[in-house]
């Protein structure tokens, strides 16, 4: 069976076009929406539909963490296995930022350990996956 998004919480890394959008989807859902972004500050992330928090807040806090953020050298690994043990448990971590933004090694100990109760990805560190 799925899991609810209604009434949820979403966590997006990364509110410019596509996490703007995303943003828009998830409160026609009436979800609570999160965002971490560097380079806006808190009244742009309102007006693009969600509160800035920091990174441990939309961690602990989102039954869903969805990334859209550039691969860069501040992103990069970004998504390690203290992070992943960072996340509210049984939520759910999605990707469709860039591969090597998250590890996929620790991701696969977060599934495996249940702390993580699912994963969506669409980008791999090598591509395509082997």
């Amino acid at each position: 069976m799925g899991k609810e998004l209604y009434g949820k919480t979403l966590g997006l890394v990364g509110i410019g076009h596509i996490g703007s959008r995303v943003a828009r989807l998830a409160q026609a859902l009436d979800m609570r929406v999160l965002a971490v972004d560097p380079e806006l500050d808190a009244l742009t992330v309102a007006k693009r539909g969600a509160e800035k928090v920091a990174l441990d807040v939309l961690l602990a806090e989102s039954d869903f963490v969805s990334l859209h953020c550039p691969r860069n050298e501040s992103t990069e690994k970004m998504f390690d296995a203290t992070t992943f043990q960072a996340m509210k448990p049984g939520s759910i971590f999605v990707t469709t930022a860039r591969g090597g933004i998250h590890s996929e090694s620790a991701l696969q100990e977060a599934l495996e350990a249940g702390h993580l109760a699912g994963a969506g990805l669409d980008v791999w560190d090598v591509e395509p996956p082997h």
